[in-house]
């Protein structure tokens, strides 16, 4: 079990590669999750992917309100800027701020490690390395260890299939696949339509026995729709 904090911290990242290969410089897509604690909504988490000549960008925001009895008790944005060449993330710079407070990671690969930045510390990593990509299955599958871009920590992942079962959208009943990760602070379900691949879900427990959500919007486009709502 962990925080809101520290949850919410491994979900933002999504990864740059669900655009293909043969997409041509400057093609782009939009993405946006509803996020939900216990069944309400608390904000989005959006992103949007370009391919670029060098690679792929990646410009994603999380902004989540938590209120109890009318007052605000957790107010989160985060913004990430990734580039990515194939699987491997290039650069990334995340600033965040919560409760009034800022924060930011940096990172950048050279010839053989990738090193990341966080106020007055710095370390260097593997040479190849990813963030939490929920986006993307196939890649995500294959990794052992990941970055969180908040805290700037490299943490390891154990990934285990839970099988096909059935999901209702709006144009009826459709099988997907999930999978949960684990680790001592992480306990992470997510859900591909198995179709397709797109990323549809996430869930987690909190400690405080609260369920953190994502939900996938079923119409994605090329420009942000309003959250005004979840807002309030």
């Amino acid at each position: 079990m962990h925080t809101i904090t520290h949850c919410i911290a491994l979900l933002v990242p999504a990864t740059a590669t669900l655009l293909p290969v043969h997409a041509t410089t400057g093609t782009s897509r939009f993405f946006e999750h509803d996020v939900l604690l216990d069944g309400k909504p608390i904000g989005f988490h959006r992103f949007t992917l370009q391919d670029t000549e060098s690679g792929v960008r990646l410009d994603a925001q999380a902004r989540f309100v938590v209120k109890v009895l009318g007052l605000k008790v957790f107010d989160y944005d985060r913004r990430v800027v990734e580039h990515w060449q194939g699987a491997c993330l290039e650069n990334l710079d995340a600033p965040t701020q919560q409760n009034g407070l800022t924060s930011r990671v940096e990172g950048d690969a050279s010839t053989s490690t990738f090193s990341v930045r966080k106020a007055t510390t710095s370390k260097s990593i593997d040479e190849c390395e990813a963030s939490f990509a929920y986006s993307d299955k196939v890649r995500l599958l294959l990794r052992t260890a990941l970055l969180n871009p908040q805290t700037g920590e490299y943490a390891p992942v154990t990934i285990e299939n839970l099988g096909l079962q059935p999901a209702s959208n709006t144009s009826g009943l459709l099988p997907v696949e999930r999978f949960q990760m684990l680790d001592e602070q992480i306990d992470i379900t997510v859900s591909y339509e198995q179709s397709t691949g797109r990323w549809l879900t996430l869930e987690s427990r909190l400690e405080d026995g609260r369920a953190l959500q994502y939900h996938l919007r079923r119409t994605d486009s090329a420009m942000p729709t309003s959250t005004t709502k979840a807002m309030q």
